[in-house]
């Protein structure tokens, strides 16, 4: 049910982000980042009655640091879907939580999880295609999502116990760090998949094989989720 949780928010989060990127000729990456912010603050208030909530002098910092680093995260990621085709922006920025998940792994078994979706990374991303052209400016913003998308999941963790769950919040309760690391692997899926129906965006036939080792990848972490210890990691909005 958890996974079901997290394929729903993740084809709900792409498919917003392409909308947004449909608006960039009206307002720009910077104000559909703004309009999107105004929109989820707005719902928080109204539905979620954060006000309710208390909060210790001890987590402020938590959400200081998960507060800023969404918001940025979410201006990066808009920045580089200016000249970067969906799911390429969505597989650079994964690198962020591909190195939670290296970095907090102590099993053997999850490295070859690691390995497989890092692979899968490597022939998605077009850099090494002379035939294909990925903006370096677009790369580059892509990558600063990544690093504060890594910073959202660590934070994230901290700042869960003082937050209302939201959807990906409910559906990650039981998954660790590192399993929520490979796990998001499937992301580039949503996004190439969102991208194709929405804006049109082709991707080669090796990306495509690409996409099928991650969700390899994806389904081997999930396989070895059970036995590990479990702790609240949420997504990106």
């Amino acid at each position: 049910m958890s996974v079901l949780l997290l394929l729903i928010a993740m084809g709900s989060i792409q498919t917003g982000a392409s909308l947004a990127k449909t608006l960039f000729h009206s307002v720009g990456a910077p104000g559909a980042v703004s309009l999107r912010t105004a929109l989820a603050t707005l719902l928080l208030v109204l539905v979620l009655r954060p006000w309710r909530t208390r909060i210790t002098s001890g987590s402020w910092r938590a959400l200081a640091v998960y507060g800023v680093s969404l918001g940025v995260m979410n201006f990066l990621y808009y920045m580089a879907l200016r000249t970067l085709p969906l799911g390429i922006t969505v597989a650079i920025e994964f690198t962020g939580p591909l190195a939670v998940a290296v970095l907090s792994s102590h099993r053997p078994v999850d490295f070859l999880w690691i390995v497989l979706a890092a692979a899968g990374l490597a022939l998605l991303l077009p850099i090494a295609h002379a035939q294909t052209h990925v903006d370096p400016k677009g790369t580059l913003f892509a990558f600063g999502a990544g690093a504060c998308w890594a910073l959202y999941i660590v934070f994230g963790k901290k700042a869960g116990a003082a937050l209302p769950y939201t959807l990906e919040m409910i559906a990650l309760t039981r998954l660790p760090a590192r399993t929520f690391g490979i796990l998001m692997s499937i992301e580039p899926v949503f996004a190439a998949l969102v991208g194709w129906l929405m804006l049109h965006e082709q991707l080669a036939v090796l990306q495509w094989i690409a996409i099928g080792m991650i969700i390899l990848a994806s389904i081997g972490t999930t396989w070895s989720a059970s036995a590990q210890p479990a702790s609240p990691v949420p997504m990106p909005e």
